[in-house]
Order: structure tokens, then C-alpha cells, then sequence
């Protein structure tokens, strides 16, 4: 499946492909060397074999040595299915990527206004002591990175990364690809209101949590597609560790985005007074903020 964002296609390195055509996917190890007594294979069947990796192809190549046919099972196709590959996983990855450098430019701009502040002693001590004490805020950044190429690494599993096939399209792609470009819409959107009054904790992605982000994350028919009609059953224990550790990492990296949003969202609102000029509570010109150390409702 593709990942269902703006940096999907050049995130996932998936070239474009006619229908029907076999899709390079790693193979996994390479073919053993010829054996004495056996039938030349010929090369164009073992490139063809190291670059699709799929049971159809390794049985041709079992058959031409004069073996026992490969006893694998070749991939079915879904009608109206998608002939096009698709991923198991979205690439939740590649949207807190985009979630970790929008919240740092926040960041960012922030400690930029908060220095030119306190090199022009413009702000008080209490407001400078504010100012110095969002040092946290870094490092719970560089987590949400780190945990992001680490899913991405789970999830870029060269020999389970993605199916043949995934569900049917219409003209706007299959569900699974609307309902990913929902999520992804509303995951930028809501950090656009950290340091305002519409964040609430992040309510807007609150129902996204548990099963509804599975449900969208997650290709099932692609998973299914892969685990029951292209990979050997041999594979199917692998396969299915591999597919709970990486959705488990998922799962996480979302509430990963919720609590770094909510960590920048707080600097945001405790230093906005030091960033606009503000005075603290007790000081002249104080009674003008409001209990929400005057943080805006619309940004």
C-alpha cells in the first residue's frame, strides 16, 4: 500500500509499475550455487526470481532443475482487486516526521524570540527563569525522530513490507487510502493550534486512538493478500511477529505525536508572556490577561 500522505511515493521508494507486472520486492537471500548434475537455470529466470521473491517464480525454477515441484503457494488474485502492490503498514513514520518538524519549528521560533528577549533585558526575572527551563521540550523532539525511523525501520521489512495486491479502487483509491489521508490532514491540522486554546490536549485526535487508528494504519487486505497467498506457510510465524511488533510500534508513535504536540503546546502557553512583552500577574497592565496566561483562541 502506499503511504497515504504527500511523501508517500518518495518515502517508500516504490516505482511506479505497469499492472500486472511483477513487483521488486527484496527476495531475501540469494539462490545456492549450481549443484554437479544440475539443469542451467537461466539467468533470466534467477533475476527474475531474486527481484519478485514470490513462490510462483521459485517453483519455475525448482521445475527447471528437474526437482519436486515447489509445493508454495503461487499468489491468487482478488477480483477487482488492486493489481498494484500495497503496502501491510501507512507510513504513520513519515507523518510524525512531518509532526516532529512542524512542533520543532514551533520550538524553534519560540527560544529564537525568548533570546532576543532576554539579550534586550526586556523580560523579567520571572519570565527569563520561564524561559530558561524549556531545555525538556528538545529533548522529548528528538524522541518523537527517533521513534519515528524506528517504526519506519519496522515497517520497511524487505521481504514483508508489502503484498502483491491490495483492496479494489475506485477513482478516489481504496477506503483505506481515504480514511489515511483523513488521519494525516487531521493530525497537521491539530498541531497548528498547539499554544492556543483549541489544542485541549490534542481532543481532536483523541478519537483516533485504539481501534480506529488500526483500522486505518493497517491494509488488512493487503496483509491477508501477503500472509495467506504469497508468502510459504514456513513463513507465516515470522511473518506474524514481525506484524505485532511493528503495529504495536505504530500504536505507539501516534501517542508519541499527542505527547510531544502537548509538551510544545505547554512551553508554548508558559513562555507566551516573556514572547509578546507581557507582564506577570501582579504587574501593571496584568488584570488584561486572562487565566490562560493570555494565550489566543485562534493562534
Amino acid at each position: 500500500m502506499h503511504a497515504r500522505d504527500d511523501t508517500s511515493k518518495a518515502t517508500d521508494a516504490t516505482a511506479t509499475r505497469p499492472a500486472g507486472s511483477v513487483p521488486l520486492r527484496a527476495a531475501g537471500p540469494e539462490a545456492s550455487p549450481a549443484r554437479a548434475g544440475d539443469t542451467a537455470v537461466p539467468s533470466s529466470v534467477l533475476a527474475l526470481q531474486r527481484a519478485a521473491g514470490n513462490a510462483a517464480v521459485t517453483r519455475m525454477v525448482r521445475q527447471s532443475r528437474g526437482g519436486t515441484p515447489d509445493v508454495q503457494r503461487a499468489p491468487k488474485q482478488t477480483p477487482g482487486a488492486s493489481k498494484q502492490g500495497e503496502h501491510v503498514f501507512n507510513a504513520l513514520d513519515a507523518l510524525a516526521m512531518k509532526a516532529y518538524t512542524t512542533l520543532k519549528g514551533m520550538r524553534d521560533e519560540r527560544i529564537g524570540q525568548l533570546n532576543q528577549q532576554v539579550k534586550s533585558k526586556s523580560l523579567s526575572k520571572e519570565q527569563a527563569g520561564r524561559a530558561a527551563g524549556q531545555g525538556g521540550v528538545k529533548e522529548r523532539l528528538e524522541h518523537l525522530r527517533t521513534h519515528a525511523e524506528e517504526a519506519g525501520r519496522k515497517r520497511d521489512h524487505a521481504r514483508y513490507r508489502s503484498a502483491m495486491q491490495g483492496a479494489e479502487k475506485g477513482a478516489g483509491g481504496d477506503q483505506n487510502s481515504r480514511d489515511y489521508s483523513e488521519l494525516s490532514n487531521a493530525v497537521m491540522s491539530a498541531l497548528a493550534t498547539c499554544g492556543t486554546s483549541r489544542w485541549s490536549g490534542g481532543a481532536a485526535l483523541q478519537g483516533y486512538r485504539g481501534a480506529r487508528l488500526e483500522s486505518i494504519i493497517i491494509d488488512q487486505v493487503a496483509r491477508r493478500q501477503l500472509r495467506d497467498n504469497e508468502l510459504p506457510k514456513s513463513d507465516n510465524k515470522a511473518f506474524d511477529a514481525w506484524f505485532e511488533e511493528t503495529r504495536s510500534a505504530m500504536h505507539g508513535l501516534f501517542e508519541d505525536i499527542i505527547g510531544t504536540a502537548d509538551a510544545v503546546h505547554e512551553m508554548l502557553r508558559v513562555t507566551r508572556r516573556g514572547a509578546g512583552g507581557y507582564p506577570d500577574r501582579g504587574r501593571p497592565g496584568a488584570e488584561e490577561l486572562s487565566d490562560t496566561d493570555g494565550e489566543p483562541v485562534d493562534g
